[in-house]
């Protein structure tokens, strides 16, 4: 994200205008500590209005995108030559006020979308979050990737290790209660103030009831989370695939129900990845971030890059003590150094709101 300060206009304002090159859309903006949350009719912000600060929703980086007529008519050095073609932008107006602002320009930031990649495996282009497909983009990409010819990719390999990030794994249960059902916009608002959300975009839940479920849900059946609105009050949408939830294509609530309904999750994608990637970052660093994101690795054989998650694959061959080079070595005990009996680490995720966060050490108490 190129965040730049465009200058005060007539004295009255600033705009800081953000370039989010490859960004398909913007989920929520966050001034400070505050989240300012989508309209519930159209899924962008536009024209939000947060104490003394606007936020705009720009075009999604399209090639035939034209100069924003807000910003032409507010700045006499923004002309319609400006118009960002290819690259996906928002700006945000914020009031003259040396008072509210002392130390500067606020901080703002912003959950978005990203590129949207190719599917080898029903060669449809979409947003997605599995790392394998944007691993495979990146390669491919000439402007901030690789720029590595398919020919020289080994898209069976690709296919393999999408189809392991995408494999649904069972977790412990998650539960929200739903405290109302908005028919006219298809949402669940879920109970609680303070509340935590637990769900994140893709999740696989059920839907159960002590009375009658909503037009058209079915009891104990597989269905997707769409988060809407993160912060309290938490709403979410339900769709009937992951793709779907993916796309943000919900299920059309048509009557409320009656008795308490709850969500519960009960699997999630195997491998996501969530994060930035920057034009002018290292190739090789950003290769390395996202097969971490799968466990994967990549290997060249002659000028063809295979492509693997992590993930069991049964062996095709067996080896014995006629493979062996040289008589064996054994080491009886290993030294302190080199031994441990726990695994810590870090993660990002929607979540944490996009902050990398610990997760608790897995010891193993045979080896204390």
């Amino acid at each position: 994200v190129d965040l730049g300060s465009a200058g005060p206009i007539d004295n009255e304002a600033s705009l800081l205008i953000t370039k989010l090159s490859g960004i398909t859309s913007t989920t929520a903006y966050r001034y400070h500590r505050l989240k300012i949350e989508h309209p519930t009719s159209g899924g962008t912000v536009e024209k939000v209005r947060c104490t003394e600060i606007i936020f705009y929703e720009g075009p999604d980086g399209s090639t035939a995108d034209t100069a924003d007529a807000d910003l032409v008519s507010e700045m006499a050095a923004w002309t319609t030559d400006h118009t960002l073609s290819g690259i996906a932008y928002t700006y945000i107006r914020l009031d003259a006020n040396q008072d509210m602002y002392p130390g500067g320009l606020p901080n703002v930031s912003m959950n978005c979308k990203g590129s949207l990649v190719l599917d080898p495996r029903d060669s449809g282009t979409r947003w997605s979050p599995n790392p394998a497909l944007c691993l495979y983009d990146y390669f491919r990409d000439t402007k901030v990737g690789k720029g590595v010819p398919v020919a020289n990719i080994d898209t069976a390999t690709v296919i393999t290790a999408a189809d392991k990030s995408d494999e649904f794994v069972a977790v412990v249960d998650s539960t929200h209660v739903v405290d109302d059902t908005d028919t006219a916009n298809d949402l669940f608002t879920l109970n609680g103030a303070g509340l935590i959300l637990k769900f994140q975009t893709g999740d696989h839940v059920e839907i159960t009831t002590t009375g009658v479920l909503p037009d058209p849900f079915i009891d104990l059946t597989d269905y997707f989370v769409i988060v809407w609105q993160e912060q309290t009050p938490i709403k979410v949408k339900l769709a009937t695939s992951y793709l779907n939830a993916l796309a943000g294509t919900a299920i059309d609530i048509t009557t409320e129900g009656t008795g308490i309904h709850t969500l519960t999750k009960k699997a999630e994608p195997r491998y996501t990845v969530n994060g930035l990637v920057d034009a002018d970052r290292d190739p090789s660093l950003v290769i390395t971030e996202l097969l971490e994101a799968m466990g994967g690795r990549m290997v060249k054989i002659g000028n063809v890059w295979k492509m693997y998650a992590a993930g069991y694959v049964a062996p095709t061959i067996t080896i014995d003590e006629d493979n062996l080079r040289g008589p064996l070595t054994i080491a009886t005990k290993h030294s302190r150094r080199v031994r441990f009996n726990a695994v810590k680490g870090t993660y990002i995720s929607p979540l944490n709101y996009g902050e990398i966060s610990t997760y608790p050490a897995i010891t193993n108490a045979l080896y204390k």
